[in-house]
């Protein structure tokens, strides 16, 4: 138990579910130190061993929601939002308004979960799109830079240039 309570011999608070239950615990243990009987003894046995199930389960429940958070839930939903928003201009603000952790937080976690911060990824998306536009309309390359949320066509060619080696136009020759 002591191994699922500190592991790594690292102590931590653990928040208590039923403050009245532990209280209550810890209060009648202290009642009984001072009598010296087989007894109390046992009695005492007893609720140490209760107190501790008690910071167990406490400590399981948390672990839990840890997993809960940590599972990406909250990344998910920003990647959604890149998907269905890639053509507006997106910051990490945009990014974070709907998941409420605080930016720095967020950044590296994305960054854990999906190997690559927001800001590239987001781009990585845009470009793939461009990509999928080059291959499959006659649309000009202006107006794919504009449907991808490029502000301007000279940024979306030396950004897409840096992803693929080619220019656009090499790009949607190499596929026609």
């Amino acid at each position: 138990m002591f191994d699922v309570l500190y592991p790594n011999n690292s102590v931590y608070a653990v928040n208590m579910e039923s403050e009245v239950e532990f209280k209550n615990c810890i209060t009648s243990i202290i009642s009984r130190i001072i009598k010296n009987d087989i007894k109390t003894c046992i009695d005492s046995s007893y609720r140490m061993h209760q107190l501790i199930n008690l910071m167990y389960s406490a400590s399981l429940a948390a672990e839990e929601n840890n997993q809960k958070k940590d599972s990406g839930d909250d990344i998910h939903t920003v990647l959604e939002l890149i998907k269905s928003n890639y053509s507006q201009p997106i910051s990490i603000d945009d990014m974070i308004e709907t998941i409420h952790i605080s930016k720095y937080h967020f950044i590296r976690r994305f960054n854990r979960i999906m190997g690559m911060t927001p800001y590239n990824y987001l781009m990585n998306y845009r470009i793939t799109m461009a990509k999928t536009m080059l291959r499959t309309t006659d649309k000009t390359v202006a107006e794919i830079a504009e449907e991808c949320g490029f502000m301007d066509t000279s940024n979306f060619i030396a950004k897409f240039k840096r992803s693929t080696n080619q220019k656009p136009l090499q790009y949607r020759r190499d596929f026609t």
